[in-house]
């Protein structure tokens, strides 16, 4: 048996009691909040890379691979530091952890004045002092709020009632109550029922503990309180405070210090990543929830373990948003996961400790993310079945987490991406102030629909192609939402998507937030209408890729198109002739005009269709026209396109000497154009032969030359004023003639006039 802890240390912010009673929580921590005389260092290079890792996560390989995997990664880490820890230990340091998952390790025994010598080792990039952070319910289960009890009885493809059989959510806490009293075994919360006699959790003596991991050197049990409490809003089954998904399994992962110890160093927290990592194949971890203080900025050592295991580990990573209101200087940014801000249950109103954002630093991002309950929560207390009621947004972030495995169980193959796609999309009570509620509060049982509905699927963006469209349509006419999500690898660069939503050319929403990783819109859709999702990766692309997963629409395949007819049947080239396609879309990606592909409509619904012709690559003879979706390509009809005539030709219309500017030509294919310049824009006229607009009857006539026109019948000719031309207007003119079968008299183009400075 353990000495028996019924309240948390008032520096985590919360306070547990055995019920009823609930109190806030308390002023932020003010003494000193580093582990003497020890650093975390990151370095500029390394032999390795993640992408083996994240790959084998990702194609399903088997525990023993990833494992092989990790175990390579340790031993090139190990290689990796020689030189290193020899230099540390010739300052009198030791390295007490050597990290894969960041580019780092964990230094005691510096000393502050040996510090400047600790960066100076060769290889060192950053030295970040070994910081301590602290940690920051059954009524939420229902419609009221987030709706986990309908959630539960929903069933998944699997036949299996949506409680999150079979996956694990690690909590990177103060650990779990894994000896309850005399017994054992795990407190009564995490069994089946909970009930110790029913040992078929599959975990530890027959619970639902799947197992318990050591981060801090200090033991994985929880002496403090505050893991177990987190643990039970995730996964307990104790009838009077059940969890979200009361049938996980749940990860323990202690990195607290000794004792009742209720702070975690910053190498702590980074451990407790890199085990998240590590384990996710063993123990089928696909949430992850850490409810402790940290760091707004990207480049943290802690942000970046977080980052590193949600992007290739695909863990939906869950996050307390902070308990210190519009102070957010310790609040972890959370960017490729959820932060979690805090509502009280009788009024949905933002608690009055909830975090509030903009996020302090840089990167000034909207925040949090979602809101849950996270005051007067009832939970799991450590020692005990009668429960404890707490409140702090370290009692809001397990409830996402919670709801990420209802998810996550209810189609497994979803990644930790779409899962939070799915999550944001599917908000109620949703603000326009973004910096108080996030997208809006967690509703268990809509993200779990959507999810079943399969209203959700991932588009890879390339540098190469920066907008992509996606054509839809809804049977009924009703409000509707969009969300767009996406991650980045650890670091200080991030990537920024726009959302839009056009019908036709008429932009119907928009979401352009630059300081986020998701977009969302809500609109109102009408039956049968075809509109258009735009997504822009703006900005410089820091990769070549970026994976955007979607919400709020499926990825079922639509009905192959077909063609009846099109009008006009004949155009020009150049004219940008509206043209109109008549027949069954769904879902169009492009129309096809020869080799030229045409994404961008005027006009699209189920039987209509209309564009603006572009410049074709060949003209002169019918072209085929067809329109393409992702299940295939439409019947052909076909479209004449001529040549322009007379030809037309475009000067800049102003112009300073002796820059050089091109004179553009259209006019027919492999017809030549002879370029004429004038200043007086008085006619000239030889009988059968030409009749120009310029040139004063051919007395300030200059030929400068001639070129083809291209098989579209495009072209441009190359041109600049001498500094020595005097400054005015000058004319510009052409004749276009076919060389192969010259006729009179000759054809001559509009007049194209430029101002010269």
């Amino acid at each position: 048996m353990r000495p028996f802890v019924a309240s948390l240390s008032l520096l985590l912010g919360m306070t547990l009691t055995a019920l009823p009673a609930t109190q806030e929580p308390a002023s932020v921590p003010t003494e000193q909040s580093f582990v003497p005389g020890s650093h975390i260092v990151r370095f500029k290079t390394r032999s390795f890379e993640l992408d083996e890792f994240a790959e084998a996560i990702r194609g399903g390989k088997s525990a023993t691979e990833v494992a092989r995997i990790v175990a390579d990664m340790e031993a090139a880490v190990r290689s990796d530091q020689v030189r290193f820890v020899h230099d540390v230990e010739a300052l009198g340091g030791r390295v007490a952890e050597q990290w894969w998952i960041i580019n780092g390790a964990c230094v005691h025994g510096i000393a502050d004045a040996q510090v400047g010598a600790l960066a100076a080792l060769e290889g060192v990039e950053v030295v970040e002092p070994n910081k301590l952070h602290y940690a920051i319910n059954n009524t939420a289960r229902n419609a009221t709020h987030h709706n986990a009890v309908t959630a539960n009885t929903r069933v998944n493809g699997l036949g299996q009632v949506v409680t999150g059989t079979g996956l694990s959510v690690a909590v990177i806490d103060t650990g779990i109550d894994a000896l309850f009293q005399a017994t054992g075994k795990p407190n009564p919360a995490f069994y089946p029922g909970a009930n110790q006699a029913n040992a078929t959790g599959g975990g530890i003596q027959g619970s639902r503990v799947k197992a318990v991991f050591d981060a801090s050197g200090n033991g994985t049990e929880d002496f403090h309180g505050h893991g177990s409490h987190v643990a039970g809003s995730v996964a307990s089954d104790h009838a009077s405070y059940r969890g979200m998904a009361p049938n996980a399994w749940i990860v323990g992962i202690r990195i607290t210090g000794a004792g009742a110890s209720g702070s975690a160093s910053s190498a702590a927290l980074v451990s407790a990543w890199q085990t998240v990592a590590a384990q996710r194949t063993a123990h089928n971890i696909k949430v992850a929830n850490n409810s402790f203080s940290g760091s707004p900025s990207l480049t943290d050592s802690i942000q970046m373990a977080l980052d590193n295991t949600a992007f290739t580990a695909d863990i939906l990573a869950c996050c307390a948003a902070g308990n210190f209101g519009a102070d957010t200087t310790s609040s972890q940014n959370t960017w490729n996961g959820l932060a979690v801000g805090s509502i009280n249950k009788t009024t949905l109103a933002i608690s009055s400790f909830s975090a509030l954002g903009p996020l302090d630093g840089p990167v000034a991002r909207t925040f949090p993310d979602i809101t849950a309950v996270g005051a007067s929560v009832v939970s799991v207390l450590i020692e005990s079945t009668a429960g404890a009621s707490s409140s702090g947004t370290s009692m809001a972030s397990p409830m996402a987490a919670g709801g990420g495995a209802l998810v996550r169980h209810a189609v497994p193959a979803i990644t930790a991406l779409q899962a939070k796609a799915v999550m944001l999309n599917s908000t109620k009570h949703t603000q326009t102030a973004r910096n108080s509620y996030g997208l809006g509060v967690l509703d268990c049982d809509g993200a779990v629909q959507l999810a079943l509905s399969g209203q959700y699927y991932t588009l890879r963006m390339s540098s190469g192609t920066r907008v992509v469209s996606r054509n839809f349509s809804f049977g009924t006419t009703a409000s509707r939402r969009l969300t767009a999500t996406w991650m980045h690898p650890a670091g200080a660069t991030f990537d920024n998507v726009d959302l839009r939503v056009y019908n036709g050319a008429t932009l119907v929403a928009s979401d352009l937030n630059t300081l986020s990783s998701y977009e969302k819109v809500e609109f109102t859709a009408t039956a049968n209408v075809t509109y258009r999702l735009e997504l822009t990766w703006v900005g410089t692309a820091v990769r070549p890729t970026l994976d955007v997963a979607i919400a709020g629409l499926s990825d079922t395949p639509p009905t192959l198109p077909s063609l009846s007819a099109r009008s006009p049947s004949q155009s020009t080239n150049g004219s940008g002739a509206l043209i109109t396609l008549t027949g069954v879309f769904d879902r169009i990606d492009r129309v096809n005009l020869g080799a030229t592909q045409i994404t961008n409509f005027t006009a699209v619904n189920a039987t209509t269709l209309t564009f603006n012709l572009p410049n074709p690559t060949v003209i002169g003879a019918a072209i085929p026209i067809s329109v393409t979706n992702t299940t295939g390509t439409s019947n052909a009809l076909s479209i004449r396109i001529d040549g322009t005539h007379p030809a037309r030709i475009t000067a800049p219309p102003f112009t300073v000497r002796p820059t050089p500017f091109n004179v553009s030509l259209i006019g027919d294919a492999g017809w030549d154009v002879l370029l004429m310049l004038s200043p007086s824009n008085l006619p000239s006229n030889l009988p059968g032969i030409v009749s120009l607009g310029i040139a004063d009857n051919f007395t300030s006539l200059f030929v400068l030359g001639a070129t083809t026109l291209n098989p579209s019948g495009f072209g441009t000719y190359p041109f600049f004023f001498p500094t020595t031309v005097s400054a005015g207007q000058y004319h510009f003119q052409a004749l276009h003639y076919n060389p192969a079968n010259l006729v009179l008299p000759f054809e001559a183009s509009n007049v194209s006039s430029t101002t010269l400075f």
